[in-house]
């Protein structure tokens, strides 16, 4: 039988400028107890006189990098849930910005050898509202009622992403990764 501590997995919503996180424990039956949550915010550095905007984003790679691995130290989960950008953004910067969150999450997932389920933003919204087209706020209130005890960040704007975090962990309910870890 999984000890507690054995049946964590983490859930991820990465992004360049914000990236939730849930870690949860497996329950069985397709549940899960959140633990904890959070969120990392990056912002690139428009004062520093001479930078470049590569190094901005260099620099804001490493926060989520290093963020995330903390995340790792602390919670030590056995497997993950990552939802992916769409990659559908218009503009260049925005497809940028997205591929490198997206490279962040691939690296990681090696990096630290866990099974990982990737789920797309739509298998998220399913999961948690029973809409592929669901709203950020119909995903937030759809969280907030069936997890009162999710710790949710300080300003509202961050919601959305512990809530995309928590769905990707429902997303993939169903799938190995969840299976290897019920009690």
């Amino acid at each position: 039988m999984n000890e507690p501590e054995d049946r964590i997995m983490l859930g991820i919503d990465i992004g360049f400028a914000a990236t939730g996180w849930v870690a949860a424990e497996v329950i069985g039956n397709g549940e899960y107890r959140p633990i904890a949550s959070g969120v990392i915010v990056t912002e690139k550095d428009n004062h520093r006189r001479g930078l470049r905007v590569a190094d901005s984003d260099v620099e804001r790679c490493q926060v989520i990098l290093r963020e995330l691995t903390r995340t790792f130290c602390d919670h030590r989960p056995k497997a993950l849930a990552v939802e992916l950008p769409t990659g559908g953004a218009q503009g260049a910067r925005a497809n940028r910005c997205m591929g490198m969150a997206t490279a962040i999450a691939a690296c990681i997932v090696d990096d630290w050898g866990l099974p990982c389920a990737w789920v797309t933003p739509q298998e998220v919204k399913k999961a948690v509202t029973g809409q592929r087209n669901a709203s950020k706020q119909q995903m937030i209130g759809a969280i907030r009622s069936g997890y009162p005890e999710l710790q949710w960040p300080k300003g509202k704007t961050h919601h959305e992403h512990v809530a995309d975090a928590m769905g990707a962990l429902l997303a993939a309910r169903y799938g190995n990764e969840y299976r290897m870890l019920e009690p």
